[in-house]
């Protein structure tokens, strides 16, 4: 087994989804891996859209994860509030 589990790529797990609080979405231009740093928030508590099949856009939407996407003027941290404040106004759970 452990010969098996060894020749396995380092992130063949799924995530844990409770930890989760972001989805971010990337275009042809921007790779979705980048945001979460332009958005100044941890790598960990981000999914990727496209990057585990289980966890989809649908799958966001119903656990209340924040999309976090392409900004073309770079305003991310004010968006990232308004994004929270719509989350919070809408009477969703916040993740811990």
């Amino acid at each position: 087994m452990s010969y098996i589990k060894n020749s396995l790529p380092d992130d063949w797990e799924s995530p844990d989804p409770s930890t989760k609080k972001y989805i971010c979405i990337g275009t042809k231009e921007i790779q979705a891996k980048w945001l979460p740093r332009w958005y100044e928030v941890p790598y960990q508590e981000c999914l990727f859209a496209g990057e585990f099949r289980k966890f989809s856009t649908r799958y966001a939407k119903q656990n209340h994860l924040i999309e976090l996407t392409y900004r073309p003027h770079g305003d991310y941290k004010e968006h990232l509030k308004i994004l929270k404040t719509e989350r919070l106004l809408n009477g969703s759970t916040v993740h811990k």
